[in-house]
Protein backbone atom coordinates (compact mmCIF):
# COMPACT_ATOMS: atom_id res chain seq x y z
CA UNK A 1 0.00 0.00 0.00
CA UNK A 2 1.37 3.22 -0.73
CA UNK A 3 2.13 5.76 2.07
CA UNK A 4 0.44 8.85 2.90
CA UNK A 5 3.10 11.58 3.63
CA UNK A 6 1.45 13.02 6.67
CA UNK A 7 -1.45 12.92 8.95
CA UNK A 8 -2.09 16.63 9.52
CA UNK A 9 -4.24 17.86 11.99
CA UNK A 10 -4.34 21.89 11.09
CA UNK A 11 -3.43 23.19 8.42
CA UNK A 12 -0.71 25.99 9.43
CA UNK A 13 1.35 23.00 9.87
CA UNK A 14 0.13 20.85 6.72
CA UNK A 15 1.53 24.04 4.87
CA UNK A 16 5.28 23.34 6.08
CA UNK A 17 4.75 19.84 5.45
CA UNK A 18 3.81 21.02 1.39
CA UNK A 19 7.01 22.89 1.18
CA UNK A 20 9.28 19.56 3.17
CA UNK A 21 7.96 17.23 0.58
CA UNK A 22 8.09 19.27 -2.85
CA UNK A 23 11.58 20.24 -2.34
CA UNK A 24 13.98 17.79 -3.68
CA UNK A 25 16.55 18.89 -1.23
CA UNK A 26 14.64 17.34 1.58
CA UNK A 27 15.66 14.57 2.84
CA UNK A 28 12.27 12.94 3.73
CA UNK A 29 10.58 10.73 1.24
CA UNK A 30 9.01 11.27 -1.77
CA UNK A 31 4.81 11.62 -0.82
CA UNK A 32 2.12 8.96 -2.43
CA UNK A 33 1.05 9.01 -5.87
CA UNK A 34 3.47 11.69 -8.13
CA UNK A 35 3.70 14.30 -5.24
CA UNK A 36 7.55 15.21 -5.62
CA UNK A 37 9.38 18.22 -7.27
CA UNK A 38 12.73 20.10 -7.05
CA UNK A 39 14.13 22.57 -4.99
CA UNK A 40 17.41 24.91 -5.61
CA UNK A 41 18.30 28.19 -3.77
CA UNK A 42 17.04 31.73 -4.15
CA UNK A 43 13.23 32.21 -4.59
CA UNK A 44 10.41 33.44 -2.90
CA UNK A 45 10.29 34.32 1.62
CA UNK A 46 12.22 31.77 2.63
CA UNK A 47 15.16 31.70 0.12
CA UNK A 48 14.07 28.08 -1.46
CA UNK A 49 12.50 27.42 -4.58
CA UNK A 50 9.45 25.07 -4.51
CA UNK A 51 7.60 23.36 -6.92
CA UNK A 52 5.24 19.96 -7.26
CA UNK A 53 2.08 19.32 -6.45
CA UNK A 54 0.23 17.81 -3.66
CA UNK A 55 -3.33 16.48 -3.02
CA UNK A 56 -4.99 17.42 0.39
CA UNK A 57 -7.57 15.27 1.88
CA UNK A 58 -9.66 17.24 4.53
CA UNK A 59 -12.24 16.03 6.86
CA UNK A 60 -14.17 19.35 7.14
CA UNK A 61 -17.16 20.02 3.87
CA UNK A 62 -16.57 23.35 1.63
CA UNK A 63 -17.58 26.48 3.18
CA UNK A 64 -17.49 25.46 6.79
CA UNK A 65 -15.17 27.78 8.96
CA UNK A 66 -12.20 25.50 9.23
CA UNK A 67 -12.45 24.57 5.35
CA UNK A 68 -12.34 28.41 3.96
CA UNK A 69 -9.15 28.96 6.52
CA UNK A 70 -7.41 26.06 5.14
CA UNK A 71 -8.21 27.06 1.74
CA UNK A 72 -6.85 30.78 2.30
CA UNK A 73 -3.66 29.20 3.57
CA UNK A 74 -3.53 27.04 0.57
CA UNK A 75 -4.03 30.14 -1.52
CA UNK A 76 -0.95 31.73 0.58
CA UNK A 77 0.99 29.28 0.06
CA UNK A 78 0.90 28.84 -3.73
CA UNK A 79 1.17 32.63 -3.52
CA UNK A 80 4.80 33.01 -1.98
CA UNK A 81 5.42 29.64 -3.96
CA UNK A 82 3.61 30.12 -7.63
CA UNK A 83 5.49 26.43 -9.00
CA UNK A 84 3.82 24.79 -6.13
CA UNK A 85 0.01 23.60 -6.21
CA UNK A 86 -2.19 22.37 -3.30
CA UNK A 87 -5.47 20.44 -4.68
CA UNK A 88 -7.41 20.25 -1.79
CA UNK A 89 -10.39 17.44 -1.82
CA UNK A 90 -13.16 18.62 0.71
CA UNK A 91 -14.22 15.04 1.41
CA UNK A 92 -15.78 15.11 5.12
CA UNK A 93 -15.17 13.51 8.37
CA UNK A 94 -16.10 10.30 6.64
CA UNK A 95 -12.43 10.97 5.03
CA UNK A 96 -9.79 8.51 6.68
CA UNK A 97 -12.51 6.01 6.35
CA UNK A 98 -11.76 5.44 3.00
CA UNK A 99 -8.25 5.73 2.25
CA UNK A 100 -7.36 2.47 2.30
CA UNK A 101 -9.32 2.07 -0.66
CA UNK A 102 -8.05 4.93 -2.62
CA UNK A 103 -4.53 4.44 -1.97
CA UNK A 104 -5.19 0.78 -2.69
CA UNK A 105 -6.35 2.07 -5.97
CA UNK A 106 -3.37 4.17 -6.67
CA UNK A 107 -4.95 7.27 -5.86
CA UNK A 108 -2.49 10.21 -5.35
CA UNK A 109 -3.21 11.49 -1.46
CA UNK A 110 -0.42 13.08 0.20
CA UNK A 111 -1.55 14.63 3.01
CA UNK A 112 -4.92 13.78 5.30
CA UNK A 113 -6.13 15.24 8.57
CA UNK A 114 -8.79 14.11 11.04
CA UNK A 115 -8.41 13.48 14.50
CA UNK A 116 -6.33 11.01 14.93
CA UNK A 117 -4.21 8.06 13.45
CA UNK A 118 -5.71 5.34 11.83
CA UNK A 119 -4.63 1.52 12.85
CA UNK A 120 -3.45 0.99 9.25
CA UNK A 121 -0.29 1.99 10.49
CA UNK A 122 1.54 1.09 7.10
CA UNK A 123 -0.38 4.01 5.35
CA UNK A 124 1.38 6.72 6.91
CA UNK A 125 5.25 8.09 5.70
CA UNK A 126 8.25 8.65 8.01
CA UNK A 127 8.59 12.34 8.57
CA UNK A 128 10.79 12.88 11.01
CA UNK A 129 13.64 14.63 9.21
CA UNK A 130 11.41 16.58 7.56
CA UNK A 131 10.38 18.02 10.91
CA UNK A 132 14.26 18.47 11.57
CA UNK A 133 14.84 20.95 8.76
CA UNK A 134 14.60 24.53 9.00
CA UNK A 135 10.87 25.98 9.32
CA UNK A 136 9.74 28.02 6.53
CA UNK A 137 9.82 31.57 8.29
CA UNK A 138 11.19 30.46 11.09
CA UNK A 139 14.89 29.42 10.20
CA UNK A 140 16.33 29.47 13.37
CA UNK A 141 14.36 26.99 14.38
CA UNK A 142 13.66 23.24 13.51
CA UNK A 143 10.24 22.55 12.00
CA UNK A 144 9.36 20.51 15.11
CA UNK A 145 10.83 23.12 17.64
CA UNK A 146 8.46 25.73 15.47
CA UNK A 147 5.46 23.49 17.10
CA UNK A 148 3.98 24.31 21.18
CA UNK A 149 5.83 21.53 23.10
CA UNK A 150 2.47 20.19 24.45
CA UNK A 151 0.99 19.33 20.93
CA UNK A 152 4.20 17.87 19.91
CA UNK A 153 3.85 15.72 23.03
CA UNK A 154 -0.33 14.96 21.93
CA UNK A 155 1.17 13.87 18.47
CA UNK A 156 3.63 11.24 20.11
CA UNK A 157 0.59 9.82 22.22
CA UNK A 158 -1.51 9.50 18.99
CA UNK A 159 1.49 7.52 17.69
CA UNK A 160 1.76 5.41 20.86
CA UNK A 161 -1.91 4.55 20.54
CA UNK A 162 -2.21 3.68 16.84
CA UNK A 163 1.10 1.72 17.00
CA UNK A 164 3.49 4.05 15.80
CA UNK A 165 7.22 4.39 17.09
CA UNK A 166 6.74 7.49 19.37
CA UNK A 167 10.18 9.02 18.76
CA UNK A 168 9.85 9.44 15.09
CA UNK A 169 7.23 12.03 13.54
CA UNK A 170 4.57 10.11 10.84
CA UNK A 171 1.89 13.91 11.94
CA UNK A 172 1.63 16.68 13.09
CA UNK A 173 -0.53 18.13 15.83
CA UNK A 174 -2.06 21.77 15.36
CA UNK A 175 -4.84 21.76 16.12
CA UNK A 176 -5.79 22.06 20.14
CA UNK A 177 -9.06 22.33 21.65
CA UNK A 178 -10.81 21.94 24.79
CA UNK A 179 -14.25 20.58 25.69
CA UNK A 180 -17.12 22.33 27.88
CA UNK A 181 -20.29 23.61 28.00
CA UNK A 182 -20.77 26.13 26.48
CA UNK A 183 -23.28 28.85 27.50
CA UNK A 184 -25.62 32.09 26.82
CA UNK A 185 -24.86 34.31 29.87
CA UNK A 186 -27.84 36.18 29.20
CA UNK A 187 -29.99 33.35 29.64
CA UNK A 188 -28.44 32.61 32.92
CA UNK A 189 -28.58 35.93 34.22
CA UNK A 190 -32.70 35.80 33.08
CA UNK A 191 -32.62 32.84 35.25
CA UNK A 192 -30.46 33.74 38.14
CA UNK A 193 -27.74 31.85 37.83
CA UNK A 194 -25.18 34.14 39.29
CA UNK A 195 -21.95 31.46 39.37
CA UNK A 196 -20.93 29.18 37.13
CA UNK A 197 -21.74 25.74 38.36
CA UNK A 198 -18.83 23.44 39.48
CA UNK A 199 -19.84 20.39 40.49
CA UNK A 200 -23.14 18.05 39.26
CA UNK A 201 -24.86 19.08 42.09
CA UNK A 202 -24.81 22.71 41.26
CA UNK A 203 -25.25 21.93 37.11
CA UNK A 204 -28.76 20.47 38.11
CA UNK A 205 -29.70 23.30 39.88
CA UNK A 206 -28.95 25.94 37.50
CA UNK A 207 -30.79 23.62 34.79
CA UNK A 208 -33.42 23.29 37.46
CA UNK A 209 -33.23 27.42 37.53
CA UNK A 210 -33.41 27.57 33.54
CA UNK A 211 -36.47 25.24 33.49
CA UNK A 212 -38.49 27.43 35.82
CA UNK A 213 -37.77 30.39 33.62
CA UNK A 214 -39.05 28.86 30.61
CA UNK A 215 -35.72 28.22 29.38
CA UNK A 216 -34.63 24.82 27.71
CA UNK A 217 -31.10 24.15 29.91
CA UNK A 218 -29.35 22.21 27.34
CA UNK A 219 -29.57 20.65 23.74
CA UNK A 220 -27.41 18.32 21.53
CA UNK A 221 -27.88 16.77 18.30
CA UNK A 222 -26.87 12.82 16.65
CA UNK A 223 -23.19 13.89 16.08
CA UNK A 224 -21.96 14.37 19.89
CA UNK A 225 -24.68 13.07 21.60
CA UNK A 226 -22.23 10.70 23.82
CA UNK A 227 -20.39 13.46 24.57
CA UNK A 228 -22.18 14.15 27.97
CA UNK A 229 -22.14 10.87 29.07
CA UNK A 230 -18.81 10.42 28.40
CA UNK A 231 -17.10 13.27 29.66
CA UNK A 232 -19.06 13.12 32.77
CA UNK A 233 -17.90 8.89 33.14
CA UNK A 234 -14.10 10.91 32.31
CA UNK A 235 -14.79 12.71 35.82
CA UNK A 236 -15.08 10.03 37.76
CA UNK A 237 -12.73 7.16 36.64
CA UNK A 238 -10.30 8.64 34.41
CA UNK A 239 -9.12 8.79 30.85
CA UNK A 240 -6.83 5.74 31.28
CA UNK A 241 -10.16 3.93 32.47
CA UNK A 242 -11.94 5.19 29.52
CA UNK A 243 -9.24 4.51 27.03
CA UNK A 244 -9.30 0.53 28.46
CA UNK A 245 -13.29 0.62 27.74
CA UNK A 246 -13.04 1.95 24.61
CA UNK A 247 -10.70 -0.35 23.69
CA UNK A 248 -12.81 -3.41 25.16
CA UNK A 249 -16.70 -4.22 26.04
CA UNK A 250 -15.51 -6.76 28.47
CA UNK A 251 -13.30 -4.57 30.17
CA UNK A 252 -14.56 -4.93 34.24
CA UNK A 253 -15.01 -1.21 34.56
CA UNK A 254 -18.28 -1.37 32.38
CA UNK A 255 -19.60 -3.16 35.30
CA UNK A 256 -18.42 -0.32 37.64
CA UNK A 257 -20.58 1.51 40.26
CA UNK A 258 -19.05 4.56 37.90
CA UNK A 259 -21.08 3.48 34.97
CA UNK A 260 -24.64 2.60 36.76
CA UNK A 261 -23.57 6.56 38.21
CA UNK A 262 -22.95 7.76 34.76
CA UNK A 263 -26.52 6.58 33.85
CA UNK A 264 -28.36 7.80 36.35
CA UNK A 265 -26.97 11.18 35.73
CA UNK A 266 -27.94 11.06 32.30
CA UNK A 267 -31.30 10.04 33.40
CA UNK A 268 -31.87 12.65 35.83
CA UNK A 269 -30.65 15.44 33.13
CA UNK A 270 -33.38 14.23 30.78
CA UNK A 271 -35.92 16.25 31.76
CA UNK A 272 -33.94 19.49 31.03
CA UNK A 273 -32.61 18.71 27.89
CA UNK A 274 -34.01 20.50 24.72
CA UNK A 275 -37.58 18.69 23.12
CA UNK A 276 -35.66 18.65 19.82
CA UNK A 277 -32.64 16.99 21.11
CA UNK A 278 -34.01 13.37 19.82
CA UNK A 279 -34.57 14.51 16.61
CA UNK A 280 -31.37 17.23 16.12
CA UNK A 281 -29.54 16.35 13.21
CA UNK A 282 -25.87 18.21 13.46
CA UNK A 283 -25.85 20.96 13.67
CA UNK A 284 -29.41 21.38 14.58
CA UNK A 285 -28.38 21.55 18.25
CA UNK A 286 -25.51 23.98 17.64
CA UNK A 287 -27.52 26.18 15.65
CA UNK A 288 -30.27 25.92 18.12
CA UNK A 289 -27.99 27.12 20.90
CA UNK A 290 -26.68 29.84 18.48
CA UNK A 291 -30.33 31.06 18.00
CA UNK A 292 -30.34 31.21 21.96
CA UNK A 293 -32.87 28.56 22.20
CA UNK A 294 -30.99 26.44 24.87
CA UNK A 295 -28.80 27.80 27.69
CA UNK A 296 -25.50 25.12 27.50
CA UNK A 297 -24.48 23.13 24.50
CA UNK A 298 -21.40 20.65 24.95
CA UNK A 299 -18.69 20.79 22.32
CA UNK A 300 -14.63 21.63 21.67
CA UNK A 301 -13.70 25.10 21.28
CA UNK A 302 -13.99 25.10 17.50
CA UNK A 303 -17.57 25.43 18.16
CA UNK A 304 -18.00 29.45 18.22
CA UNK A 305 -16.68 29.35 14.59
CA UNK A 306 -18.91 27.26 13.29
CA UNK A 307 -21.96 29.10 13.94
CA UNK A 308 -20.76 32.72 14.24
CA UNK A 309 -22.60 33.85 11.46
CA UNK A 310 -25.60 32.47 13.27
CA UNK A 311 -25.21 33.96 16.93
CA UNK A 312 -23.43 37.21 15.58
CA UNK A 313 -20.73 39.36 17.07
CA UNK A 314 -22.80 39.88 20.58
CA UNK A 315 -23.40 36.57 21.34
CA UNK A 316 -23.11 36.27 25.37
CA UNK A 317 -20.48 33.16 25.30
CA UNK A 318 -19.65 31.73 28.22
CA UNK A 319 -17.73 28.21 28.89
CA UNK A 320 -17.78 25.90 31.98
CA UNK A 321 -16.30 22.30 32.20
CA UNK A 322 -18.11 18.98 32.49
CA UNK A 323 -19.22 19.24 36.87
CA UNK A 324 -17.65 16.59 38.62
CA UNK A 325 -20.19 14.57 41.21
CA UNK A 326 -21.62 15.78 44.05
CA UNK A 327 -20.71 19.39 45.62
CA UNK A 328 -17.99 21.68 45.98
CA UNK A 329 -15.79 21.46 49.10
Amino acid sequence: MKKILALCLALTMALAVFAGCSGAASSSAPAAGSASGSASTGGSATGKQLSGKVVYWSMYNEGEPEAMAIQKAADMFMEDYPDCEVEIQWIGRSNQDITGPALEGGEQLDILDNFSYDKSTDRYLDITDMMNEPALGQEDMTVAESILPVLNLANAQGQEKAGLETDKYYGVQMFPWVVGFFYNKDLFQQAGITETPETWTEFMEACQKLKDAGINAVTCDDAYMTLIPNNYLARLVGSDTIAAMSASASDPAWQSEEVKQAFAAMETLSPFMSPQTATNKYPAGQQEFALGEAAMYLNASWMPSEVADTAGEDFPWGVLRVPAGGRRS
